[in-house]
C-alpha cells in the first residue's frame, strides 16, 4: 500500500483540470461571439468554480463581488435579453471574463510552465 503523496504523485488531476479549464474557456469565447449572454454567464459561473480551489480568499470575494454587481433584470418578460441593458451587461461579462483569465495566467493555468509539466509527469 502506497503513502499518500498529494500533489506529488506521478499521477494527478492536472491533465483533467487543464482539460475542462480548456473546454470552459471555449464555451466562453463561443457563447460571448453570439451574444448568448444567459450561457455566457453560466460558463463563467462555472469557471469560478473550478478556478476556486487556486484562489486566495481574497481574489475569490473580489471576483464574487463583481458578479453580484450585475443587474440580473435584463430580461423581458418572454425571457429575451432587453437591448436597452445588451450592451452594458456584456461589457461586464467581458470584464469579470478578463478578471479571470488574468487569475489563471498569473497561477499558471492557462499555459504551464514546462518545469511543472515535468514534474507532474515524473514527479521531481
Amino acid at each position: 500500500m502506497s503513502e499518500y503523496k498529494g500533489e506529488t504523485e506521478a499521477w494527478n488531476m492536472a491533465t483533467a483540470t487543464l482539460q475542462r479549464f480548456d473546454t470552459l474557456l471555449r464555451l466562453s469565447s463561443y457563447h460571448s461571439q453570439n451574444n448568448d449572454i444567459d450561457s455566457w454567464l453560466q460558463v463563467l459561473f462555472d469557471l469560478r468554480r473550478n478556478i476556486y480551489p487556486f484562489m486566495e480568499e481574497e481574489d475569490f470575494k473580489d471576483l464574487t463581488q463583481n458578479f453580484n454587481s450585475l443587474n440580473f433584470d435584463w430580461h423581458l418578460a418572454n425571457g429575451a435579453v432587453n437591448p436597452i441593458h445588451h450592451q452594458k451587461v456584456y461589457q461586464n461579462l467581458y470584464q469579470i471574463y478578463l478578471i479571470i483569465i488574468k487569475f489563471m495566467k498569473e497561477k499558471s493555468l492557462l499555459m504551464p510552465k514546462p518545469i511543472d509539466i515535468g514534474r507532474a509527469i515524473t514527479g521531481m
